[in-house]
């Protein structure tokens, strides 16, 4: 094997703790490192040597991941109710609903008058004609703003 100083990659060190270095069932095996080496020119078979390589430290890669993942998981909440699991009440309690305020209807009225609009809303259709007039009224004299001239709805 090639014996540079160059650079080791030790493949699980960014992976592992220090901790679970020292406890993991994988370490029994032998760690693969594998050396980086630009400067000089491999021969095939010790090309074929740094493959090989490789590949195992993908397959330690890939089997310590997997193991991990496992780790990760969370087992499912038992199906019978234990001291840390209670069992839940079925059906949930049901809060009921605050009754619901019907809106008020409101009508909306409006004028035009030299080419501008004036407009009001009100409960009642009354309400709205006279509002929108007197806002007419206060800008134009009120014959322009008759109660013919102004148009309703809800």
């Amino acid at each position: 094997m090639l014996k540079s100083k160059k650079f080791w990659a030790l493949v699980f060190v960014g992976i592992l703790g220090v901790t679970s270095l020292a406890t993991h069932p994988a370490l029994t095996e032998r760690i693969y490192r594998i050396e980086v080496d630009r400067d000089r020119d491999f021969s095939k078979r010790e090309l074929r040597e740094r493959v090989y390589m490789l590949e195992l430290a993908v397959q330690q890669l890939q089997e310590r991941v997997f193991d991990l993942e496992v780790e990760k998981r969370t087992p499912p909440p038992p199906m019978y109710p234990t001291p840390s699991y209670p069992a839940p009440s079925y059906p949930p309690p049901i809060t009921p609903m605050p009754p619901r305020q019907p809106r008020p209807m409101m009508f909306t009225c409006y004028i035009q008058a030299f080419g501008k609009t004036f407009s009001a809303s009100a409960p009642t259709e009354m309400a709205a004609k006279v509002e929108a007039m007197r806002q007419c009224s206060q800008q134009y004299n009120a014959i322009h703003c008759g109660e013919d001239d102004v148009k309703c709805g809800r």
